[in-house]
């Protein structure tokens, strides 16, 4: 199962728990007529982040598949993205709370980029046109994205080709086909598509091999050449339009060999009498050499196309009372996009000795994007009025700010000043100590899923020692009005007067539990998080320990105005999913309406692991019932709400939209680790629940069910799994059979199924299942003839298979 190749944990729409994951994932851009919809805003710039709802201001951004991974954010990314933990997954974008765009993605297994005008309606896409993994994606076109090799672009010209339509089939949703007609898909990569190889003669005769020889992400071809069979043509695939592209540069080297992990390679110089080797790697999609290590450059012919470039490394110390900073421009060992610009520099702080390092971090930026002097942007104040210095570098992403680092006397180095860094307009009078700049835009708390929006920005004023009187102006939009709080700013969280709780919470006691084999340990107000800035706001790490593993610390945030009166011991363990291990879960207050983060012990061969079970941490009035198994709730959602009822490991959701004359939708199916497995669905109701048993009635590895017909009792209706529908199916041959036996331990299967084919004849034909064959097989066929209706005397035909031969044989009854 997919599901457990990427170990993760999930996070709500709220601040919640964060892990990065996974390999196969879309990146979104979403716009609306000509505005670009920033969901980044939704998370924090400098750490990365995942929620299964972004707001914007009017507009929502849902993720409703079945296996809802959410949507995530990492610093310096251009955009938000989702990770494809299934084949199949559906987003929902809703604006103005009513006008709804539902999108559907099918068959994704690779790294993709969507661009989505807002338009409302259902839309449907197969990336892979169901083919199961076959086609050929490398004919999608490309989209360049930093730090990401190879990211196909699902992005049609034109939408309305894959919007919803009941008079569509299947194949008019392939994105292969669609694209086809809007003229963006490339020749296949395959060489032999290449029309430079629609020539009989290099098919036959000629060498052919196949890799990414410039190192770009996407594969490349090379021939041998016709007159000399040791040297190469090379073949660059450049776009969709152009397709592979003969390289001159490159086909007129000595190419010794490609080094495909440090992405260079070696040629032997032709002018050299000790059989010299010069080293190239490719700058800006040009072979370039590299310069060799005794510092003299090596030379090249001016009429040669290919240029020598390179990015000088240089080391800049810094000496201010009690450290020494070092700045490395352009260091080694970081890899970085192959697009120009990028730089990677080392700042590393030494006590004055040069012996002790207290602190190193390495700052990417591109010099094209960013203002001018970032590329050397180590700046060193007293930034916080302690009296020890600090620094500062800037923000690649966001032109004007920058990302502050506070000595830390106790700890004797440097932690990041989460509040300083994500200001704007940040002024810092030294003399005096104040030091004041102003908020971006943000959505208020109380405002967050219910109710009509409200937005407000805001002014800080820092003033006296380690910034500690703190002065907030807020104001609120529409109505502009500004109000003003004072409060003290200790250890990156706001005390406001009177708070005696956020006092008590920096230096409260880690709270501990245990059970069995698993320790719980949840640390409030730790020092390096910072919380949202609101009256009561507090944030804890949570850490979980098994055997000799340790995960986590996991974030999670609240507000302890809105908690339940046992907050502070609301680390509640028990059996959540029913499989026997224990779970756990937090009361989340940041939401105001009851719901809790459920954290969820995975047992599975290979994994032991907690993940972050998002249906559940949904949940809105929710009622635990161990004894008897259940746990129930409510999902709120924009356009309707989803009544939840679990047990064991059965699982019935109702979703009723908000028409209330519309007859609710009922889904059951079996629910374990987050994922579903369909059984049945009905408007209104289902049918009454009826005798089961469980079984691998197909001995495929996945447990299938047979439940009690509806048409008699006596008979059974069989459910096997389909893995690719991740679905039940009946199965027709077994739920036709009278009688059938499965023996789970001696892996057998036998059955037979009668007809009456008229009035005095019968037919039973006997099965059992072939491991050869992969199937339930008839080995027996007894036709019985009667006198007459009613009549005990019969004869009967019976044929059997024999040593690959049928046998035919009589018998007779009574007479």
């Amino acid at each position: 199962m997919k599901l457990f190749l990427q170990i993760i944990l999930f996070c709500l729409a709220m601040p919640c728990l964060a892990q990065p994951t996974g390999h196969a994932k879309v990146f979104l851009e979403i716009t609306d007529h000509e505005e670009t919809l920033d969901f980044k805003r939704c998370f924090n710039i400098n750490k990365y982040g995942s929620k299964n709802r972004l707001i914007y201001d009017n507009y929502q951004l849902i993720d409703v598949s079945k296996n809802h991974t959410g949507f995530e954010c990492y610093p310096n990314r251009e955009y938000i993205h989702k990770t494809l933990m299934t084949d199949d997954h559906e987003l929902v974008l809703v604006k103005n709370k009513k006008d709804t765009m539902r999108i559907q993605l099918f068959n994704a297994y690779n790294v993709y980029f969507l661009s989505i005008p807002f338009q409302e309606g259902d839309f449907r896409l197969y990336v892979n046109d169901g083919r199961e993994h076959k086609w050929a994606v490398n004919t999608l076109p490309y989209k360049k994205l930093n730090n990401e090799q190879t990211v196909y672009n699902l992005t049609p010209i034109d939408w309305s080709a894959f919007q919803v339509s009941a008079d569509k089939t299947p194949s008019d949703y392939f994105v292969e086909t669609q694209f086809k007609i809007q003229g963006l898909l490339a020749q296949s990569v395959l060489p032999e598509d290449d029309p430079n190889f629609k020539n009989p003669r290099r098919i036959n005769h000629l060498r052919l091999e196949v890799e990414d020889y410039n190192f770009d992400g996407k594969k490349d071809y090379r021939e041998q050449k016709w007159k000399n069979n040791k040297e190469w043509n090379y073949f660059i695939y450049t776009d969709t339009t152009r397709g592979y592209v003969l390289d001159t540069a490159l086909s007129k080297m000595n190419i010794v060999a490609f080094d495909f992990e440090k992405k260079n390679f070696k040629v032997q110089n032709a002018s050299s009498n000790n059989n010299r080797v010069d080293a190239y790697q490719f700058v800006n999609g040009q072979p370039t050499l590299i310069p060799i290590n005794n510092g003299k450059k090596n030379e090249t012919n001016p009429n040669n196309p290919i240029v020598t470039r390179e990015r000088l490394r240089s080391i800049k110390t810094y000496e201010v009372n009690p450290f020494r900073f070092e700045l490395e421009q352009n260091c080694s060992g970081v890899e970085l996009p192959k697009i120009e610009g990028f730089y990677a520099n080392k700042i590393s702080v030494y006590d004055q000795t040069g012996k002790a390092m207290l602190y190193t971090t390495v700052a990417v930026g591109n010099e094209k994007k960013e203002s001018a002097g970032c590329g050397d942007s180590l700046q060193i104040a007293d930034y916080n009025f302690d009296g020890s210095p600090d620094f500062r570098i800037c923000n690649n992403s966001v032109p004007g700010k920058h990302t502050y680092y506070i000595y830390h006397p106790q700890r004797q180095t440097f932690i990041i000043e989460q509040s300083l860094s994500e200001l704007t307009g940040l002024q810092f009078d030294f003399l005096n100590k104040i030091a004041t700049g102003y908020s971006g835009r943000k959505q208020a708390v109380n405002h967050a899923v219910v109710g009509s929006k409200q937005f407000y920005s805001e002014q800080l004023r820092f003033e006296g020692a380690a910034l500690q009187n703190l002065t907030v102006t807020s104001t609120y939009e529409p109505s502009m009005m500004a109000t003003t709080s004072t409060c003290k700013y200790i250890k990156q969280k706001r005390i406001y007067e009177g708070d005696t709780i956020g006092l008590k919470l920096l230096n409260k006691k880690p709270l501990v539990k245990k059970m069995k084999q698993f320790k719980f340990e949840l640390i409030f107000n730790p020092e390096e998080v910072k919380t949202s800035g609101e009256k009561g706001a507090y944030a804890s790490h949570l850490t979980i320990y098994f055997q000799d593993k340790k995960s986590g610390p996991y974030e999670i945030h609240g507000n302890y105005f809105h908690e339940v009166p046992h907050w502070q011991d609301s680390l509640e363990i028990a059996d959540y999913n029913f499989d026997g291990y224990p779970d756990i879960r937090v009361y989340n207050s940041q939401a105001h309406i009851g719901t809790y983060h459920y954290m969820v012990f995975n047992p599975s061969p290979g994994v032991n692991a907690f993940y972050m079970e998002s249906l559940f941490s949904g949940l809105m009035e929710s009622e635990f019932i161990p004894q008897e198994k259940i746990l129930k709730g409510k999902i709120v959602e924009p356009t309707q709400t989803l009544y939840l009822f679990f047990k064991n490991d059965t699982l019935t959701l109702s979703k009723q939209e908000q028409d209330q004359k519309k007859s609710p939708f009922i889904e059951e199916s079996i629910y374990k680790y987050g994922e579903r497995r369909v059984l049945r669905a009905a408007y209104n109701q289902l049918d009454p629940i009826l005798k089961k048993e469980n079984g691998d009635f197909n001995f495929d590895g996945h447990e299938d069910f047979r439940q009690q017909s509806k048409a008699s009792p006596y008979y059974w209706d069989v459910f096997v799994f389909n893995p690719k529908k991740n679905a039940y199916e009946k199965d027709t041959l077994l739920s036709g059979m009278e009688w059938f036996d499965y023996n789970r331990l001696d892996k057998t299967l036998d059955g037979y199924s009668r007809k009456r084919l008229d009035e005095t004849t019968w037919q039973t034909l006997y099965y059992q299942w072939s491991f050869a064959e992969k199937k339930m097989v008839c080995y027996k066929e007894k036709v019985c003839y009667s006198k007459y209706p009613m009549s005990e005397s019969t004869r009967c035909i019976i044929r059997e298979w024999i040593n690959g031969k049928w046998i035919e044989t009589q018998q007779f009854g009574a007479e």
